[in-house]
């Protein structure tokens, strides 16, 4: 299939409202038609795969109704199904019906995350002996590089609980609504989530930036007073988010 004839395509096979020009041959009307409700199908099963506790927060048929409409108004841009549905959590925050569940689409959004988490590309994590070979000042100077299955989000509820509250088998506390630093990874095949404690997002988001250890440390502290560099330190090695580490010695080598 030619690339542009994808756009065009797709639009005919996932729009029941989809009308073709006249010079269409009859036979590649019938076909459409045919192939319509399988497209449909697909792009509803990816959903469902990508979003599960969304489903399960408002259940399978009330699920395969919003689909549905996110389905007509937002036909795939691209043939790998895997990409599709990036742009369901901003679908449902403006979704009229959905306006009284505020936290629906920073679940939705925690919900992609592991999706994009789970296909990020592997990668060999540095041991703690390895950093400890280097300098002190060595080291703070130096620009460490993060694991490409990390990623982390912020939200104002608390999308972890409620994302575990989706599981039949999670019957855990009551839940505190306040927000959340939540960080997703995958060390190895597993999927895994926990909240990050004061600082240590923004010492993320500043080595992620390319920034040297000392200056990441330091925005981190001035967003949070209470941030606690070593236990900070320690727990990048443990849960393996560290990648790399550029020196800046071999900076002036290049």
């Amino acid at each position: 299939m030619k690339p542009a004839l994808f756009p065009y395509l797709i639009t005919a096979l996932s729009s029941a409202e989809f009308t073709p020009p006249a010079t269409l041959a009859e036979s590649l009307h019938s076909r459409l038609a045919v192939h319509r409700q399988t497209v449909r199908h697909a792009l509803l099963e990816t959903l469902r795969a990508s979003y599960p506790a969304i489903e399960r927060a408002v259940g399978s048929e009330y699920f395969r109704a919003v689909a549905a409409e996110f389905i007509a108004c937002s036909p795939p841009r691209t043939p790998v199904l895997q990409e599709y549905g990036s742009e369901f959590p901003e679908f449902l925050q403006k979704f009229p019906p959905l306006q009284a569940w505020p936290w629906l689409a920073d679940l939705a959004q925690l919900d992609w995350t592991r999706q994009i988490v789970t296909h990020a590309a592997d990668a060999t994590a540095l041991t703690p002996q390895t950093l400890a070979a280097l300098p002190e000042a060595g080291l703070l100077q130096a620009r460490l590089r993060l694991h490409p299955a990390l990623r982390w989000l912020i939200s104002p509820y608390p999308i972890d609980q409620l994302w575990l509250r989706q599981d039949e088998e999670h019957h855990g506390p009551e839940l505190q609504w306040q927000p959340v630093s939540l960080q997703v990874w995958r060390p190895d095949a597993q999927v895994m989530q926990r909240r990050l404690q004061p600082g240590e997002a923004q010492l993320r988001q500043g080595l992620r930036a390319g920034a040297r250890l000392i200056d990441a440390l330091q925005s981190a502290r001035q967003a949070a007073p209470e941030f606690d560099p070593d236990t900070a330190l320690a727990a990048l090695f443990t849960e393996r988010l560290i990648v790399g580490v550029d020196t800046f010695t071999q900076r002036n080598k290049q």
